[in-house]
């Protein structure tokens, strides 16, 4: 069913998540935790937020909070693309920093398979469209190598 404030909510989710975007892109990874965090009404990390969180928290080399955001996900929520390698590449860290060699294989399987279903479509349209994605197979690439 819809609520009548659902339409201001998307509104609003959608200018938290530009916020948070441009706060990754500005290397502001502190205030995107805490934005992430802070955002939500209940203490706990909006679904949709959580991607961003984890590629803060990756980033920064918070480990418990990284490990706290990717094993307490719903595996039934519906992520776009982006999302899905935000998620996967920092689950793919986590194995890594634990050192978990199976699980980073795992990982890194799972990461392709969310960046081919967009590449498989930004080839067509060319090159420059695809380049963003051969980027994230060439770092997974790298992870593999170093974890080998």
């Amino acid at each position: 069913h819809s609520h009548p404030n659902s339409a201001a909510e998307n509104t609003n989710g959608s200018a938290q998540k530009g916020l948070l975007r441009c706060l990754l892109k500005l290397g502001r990874l502190d205030s995107v935790l805490n934005q992430s965090y802070g955002m939500s009404n209940t203490g706990q990390i909006d679904s949709e937020l959580v991607p961003f969180a984890t590629e803060a928290a990756w980033r920064l080399g918070k480990w418990t909070v990284l490990d706290n955001l990717v094993n307490n996900l719903n595996d039934g929520i519906a992520f776009d693309a982006d999302a899905r390698y935000q998620l996967s590449f920092g689950r793919t860290m986590h194995s890594l920093h634990s050192k978990s060699h199976a699980k980073v294989i795992s990982c890194l399987k799972d990461s392709r398979e969310s960046i081919m279903s967009s590449l498989s479509s930004a080839a067509r349209d060319g090159y420059t469209r695809s380049y963003p994605y051969l980027m994230q197979l060439h770092s997974l690439r790298e992870i593999e190598c170093s974890s080998s």
